[in-house]
């Protein structure tokens, strides 16, 4: 695990609290991939509703 951001992340970039629970968001398990596309999304759109989500 090495650290990203507030959290960790394993060699797939799936993020993990420091306690080690996996970070769930929307039923998945987030990714550093995932959370960057929503970033992205909001950056260009605001709050609008996002609409990408990367497949576990």
């Amino acid at each position: 695990m090495v650290p990203a951001g507030g959290y960790l992340a394993d060699a797939d970039g799936f993020l993990y609290e420091p306690t080690g629970q996996a970070v769930i968001i929307d039923g998945r398990h987030a990714s550093i991939e995932s959370t960057n596309a929503e970033a992205r999304q909001y950056a260009e759109r605001g709050s609008a509703v996002f609409t990408t989500w990367l497949p576990a």
